[in-house]
């Protein structure tokens, strides 16, 4: 009675936590990221009452050989306190080895349908506030415009994760999530997700989808379509769209950007590079990364921090490259590859059973989409992304698998 009891009760929080992360981030934001912190700590609990042996593997070493570095480099500036903005990294492991137990020969198709919802959700949240509330951009709730597009965007595609196992002519319907997660992120007036999306098409395509070229470009063509469809509900989003041709030109031509947001994060590279090889090995501290940035800046940064300006009490970087590496140096870097290596590593090291090309799939979305979404904007250290990343990739690399790992499976480096 109590065993059933304790089985119905793991269950529940295992489609808590499904649900949570993969419908809810453009609508749950920083609550979000608080809810699935209480989660796995339940889930923790969980392992350690049922005795579970833990299972590291390669993306589990990873996250914690991340975390280890950049606690070294941020205790040589005394920050070692800010080594907790990226704490969660650890989670993947009790996380990992939690969805595990629950794996099932179809996981892979419950997480592309239930991500699929979950773009389906932001969509209509994202038409909501622009269309009906009149804002000028989407943002989601507790969140903000750039972090809650990428959030969508990355749901679209992980809708494709077992597309190449499924047979169903259902699974063309899937091909609709990145369209949708592009339409939200037009709707947010968010231009740097835009420059992912294509690019983790191509790495999808050279990767689990070569087969499915044909359904990739049929892809492009209803992205298109899903453009004109939803932009016209949002003029304002289209005109801040129309001039990122207009910084792409300045950018080529004459090296300077006129636009106050793409100017921005031009010069926060310029300043973030300077500081980096003034400091190259331990870097200057999570929380002096920005003001040593500045002082590389003609005024100091202080245009930045005049009233009325867009980043004022600006706390990053807009790059996760820049951040980690003034913060951290060397050492940083290393650990923010480590960071995006860790679902790949998992999935290509993982058993080849049926939902390999699933967890290949979704290890591709995540690593090469927080990358290109990194490069405009901070995606880890804040609880957020840091957050959703790790149980994402704990959910693909642990739930989308044939069965439970084997005793014998379980004392080998399986992802």
């Amino acid at each position: 009675m109590i065993g059933s009891l304790f089985g119905q009760i793991g269950l529940f929080l295992t489609a808590l936590f499904l649900g949570a992360t993969l419908v809810l981030p453009f609508n749950g934001g920083y609550v979000l990221a608080y809810a699935l912190m209480v989660l796995t700590v339940l889930l923790v609990v969980g392992l350690v009452a049922a005795r579970t042996r833990w299972v590291i593997g390669p993306a589990g070493w990873c996250f914690i050989a991340a975390f280890v570095l950049i606690g070294i480099a941020f205790s040589i500036h005394g920050d070692a306190l800010m080594a907790v903005n990226f704490a969660f990294l650890l989670a993947f492991i009790p996380l990992v080895n939690w969805f595990s137990r629950y794996a099932a020969p179809d996981s892979a198709v419950v997480v592309s349908w239930v991500a699929f919802v979950g773009t389906l959700v932001s969509a209509v949240t994202a038409l909501r506030e622009v269309a009906w509330l009149g804002n000028s951009r989407a943002e989601g709730w507790w969140s903000d415009p750039i972090w809650a597009a990428e959030a969508a965007l990355v749901l679209g595609f992980l809708s494709l994760v077992a597309f190449p196992a499924m047979r169903s002519r259902w699974r063309f319907v899937l091909l609709l999530g990145p369209a949708i997660g592009l339409g939200v992120v037009a709707l947010s007036g968010s231009r740097g997700p835009l420059v992912a999306a294509p690019v983790i098409a191509l790495a999808l395509m050279l990767t689990s989808f070569r087969p499915w070229w044909k359904q990739i470009v049929a892809l492009g063509v209803v992205v298109v379509i899903a453009g004109a469809v939803m932009l016209p509900f949002a003029p304002k989003v289209l005109t801040r769209l129309e001039r990122t041709t207009t910084v792409i030109v300045q950018l080529v031509t004459t090296g300077t950007i006129k636009e106050k947001s793409a100017g921005a994060r031009l010069a926060f590279w310029k300043a973030g590079t300077a500081a980096f090889v003034d400091s190259p090995w331990v870097g200057y501290g999570w929380s002096k990364r920005v003001r040593s940035a500045y002082q590389y800046l003609p005024d100091k940064g202080k245009a930045f921090d005049a009233k009325g300006s867009g980043l004022r009490g600006n706390h990053h970087l807009h790059a996760d490259i820049l951040d980690m590496g003034v913060s951290a140096g060397v050492m940083g870097l290393a650990a923010y590859g480590l960071i995006l290596l860790a679902p790949l590593l998992g999935a290509f090291r993982s058993v080849r059973d049926s939902q390999y090309a699933a967890r290949v799939t979704g290890a591709v979305v995540l690593s090469v989409g927080y990358f290109f979404c990194g490069l405009t904007y901070l995606m880890f250290g804040y609880e957020f992304h840091t957050t959703l990343y790790v149980g994402l990739a704990a959910i693909i690399l642990g739930f989308c698998r044939d069965a439970p790992p084997a005793p014998r499976e379980r004392v080998s480096p399986a992802g």
